[in-house]
C-alpha cells in the first residue's frame, strides 16, 4: 500500500497539477471533472507494454527495449496532445 501511495499516487497528483497548469495556460483543454481521468490515460498511453514486458521478463534485447520505450512515450505524448489540444 505504501508503494502505491508514495509511487503511483504521488506521480498521479504531480501530473494532475502539471496538466492543470497546461490547461490554465491554454495549451490543453481538459474539463476539470475529467482531469484525473486524463492523467490516467496519459500514464497508460506512455507506459505501453513496457511494464508487462518487465513483469514477464521479456526484455531480451536492451537496445530494442529502450527503443520501444522511446517510441511508445513519444507517440503517446503526441497522441495525448492531439486529443486535448484547443480546437480553433
Amino acid at each position: 500500500k505504501l508503494i502505491w501511495q508514495e509511487g503511483a499516487m504521488r506521480t498521479h497528483a504531480l501530473l494532475e497539477r502539471l496538466l492543470q497548469q497546461m490547461v490554465d495556460a491554454g495549451v490543453l483543454v481538459i474539463d476539470a471533472a475529467e482531469l484525473g481521468h486524463a492523467c490516467m490515460q496519459f500514464l497508460a498511453v506512455i507506459r505501453g507494454n513496457a511494464m508487462w514486458r518487465l513483469l514477464f521478463g521479456c526484455t531480451d534485447c536492451d537496445v530494442a527495449f529502450a527503443q520501444e520505450i522511446e517510441t511508445t512515450a513519444t507517440s503517446g505524448v503526441e497522441m495525448f496532445l492531439r486529443a486535448y489540444a484547443p480546437r480553433h
